[in-house]
């Protein structure tokens, strides 16, 4: 069985912040840093999806280009 993998996009906010958004889902958050961004969302995603948080999906972050905004 294949596990769940879900995109979630992350763009420049304001300051030093990111946004991060899985449409999927309709999960919204954000970090300062962007290599937090997979770990901080993965709760949202699960408790949206009714998967369980700890290892049962995979997230593929995403940035967005300027120019896709």
């Amino acid at each position: 069985m294949s596990r769940r993998r879900f995109t979630v996009t992350a763009e420049r906010g304001r300051g030093a912040w990111w946004v991060t958004e899985c449409a999927e889902v309709g999960a919204v958050s954000q970090v300062r840093r962007i290599d937090h961004a997979a770990d901080d969302i993965r709760e949202a995603v699960a408790w949206l999806s009714g998967l369980p948080p700890e290892d049962s999906f995979d997230i593929d972050i995403v940035q967005a280009r300027p120019d896709e905004r």
